[in-house]
């Protein structure tokens, strides 16, 4: 058994912990400034830390870091890129 949860993140340039436990299995815009994703969560799983950062293009995106999603608020609004902070520590 499983369920689907939304976590959010906020598009403030910060890195955010979020405990996890399954994939992210959907993200999008849930404001101008939130970032949202749907991850399935696997029932009576152990979670883990994983530490999430929003993007806007053009910005510098640190080594140590790895791609998971693209959103849009508007079509007029500039795109969010989220990426997750590597296992080893970077993306600092």
């Amino acid at each position: 058994m499983k369920t689907v949860q939304k976590y959010v993140i906020p598009t403030d340039g910060q890195w955010h912990v979020l405990e996890l436990s399954g994939a992210i299995v959907h993200a999008e815009m849930d404001s101008a400034s939130e970032f949202a994703v749907w991850a399935e969560v696997p029932a009576m799983v152990e979670t883990f830390p994983t530490s999430f950062c929003a993007f806007m293009t053009d910005d510098m995106i640190p080594d140590g870091t790895t791609y998971r999603w693209t959103a849009r608020w508007a079509t007029t609004s500039p795109a969010w890129h989220l990426y997750e902070q590597d296992a080893a520590g970077g993306g600092s």
